[in-house]
């Protein structure tokens, strides 16, 4: 297990983070007893602003180390960090005004906001309702990665605003634009 925390370190300065993550991980695995390897991911975790994750593994290691290890207490102070984080966690996004938000949605690529209509509702409610995003639709006949949403599935939501929807034989080398 040392090795483990001995590599997370060095990880961490050199900033290889996804290896620094897996070995922490690790550490968990080979010792769940330990506090070690829950305090290290955890803190990864909150690195990378993953509070929800931060919390949930410094739970398991609640659950997982005796109650009368000597670092038990570590935990529990851990485990405020990241609750403080989701406690005050602001969306700028949302707080922007609405003509603002308009305008750099405007400036992302579709698949990405179709993504982004799906994060969060009150993210999903302004994109859906921008009028001017959803006025002509252009999809193109290729084949795309599974992973890369098609506008399409957002017809029920934004019918209403839609013009134009055009599908256009294959020859494109994105899968969908709006313009």
């Amino acid at each position: 297990m040392l090795m483990f925390q001995l590599r997370t370190e060095a990880f961490a300065k050199e900033g290889r983070y996804k290896q620094e993550l897996q070995d922490a991980q690790a550490t968990m695995t080979y010792a769940p007893a330990d506090t070690g390897g829950y305090v290290l991911t955890a803190r990864r975790y909150i690195c990378q602003g993953y509070q929800k994750r931060a919390l949930d593994v410094l739970n398991t290691g609640l659950e997982q180390v005796p109650h009368t290890h000597s670092d038990y207490i570590t935990l529990l102070q851990e485990k405020d960090i990241p609750q403080k984080g989701l406690d005050h966690c602001v969306d700028f996004f949302i707080r922007l005004p609405y003509d603002i938000i308009c305008h750099v949605i405007n400036y992302i690529p579709t698949s990405t906001i179709i993504n982004c209509s799906r994060v969060f509702s009150a993210w999903s409610s302004l994109i859906l309702k921008h009028p001017v995003l959803w006025r002509d639709i252009h999809t193109y006949a290729v084949e795309c990665p599974t992973s890369e949403p098609h506008p399409y599935q957002l017809l029920r939501s934004i019918s209403h605003y839609v013009d134009t929807f055009r599908r256009f034989p294959s020859g494109k080398s994105s899968c969908s634009t709006m313009s």
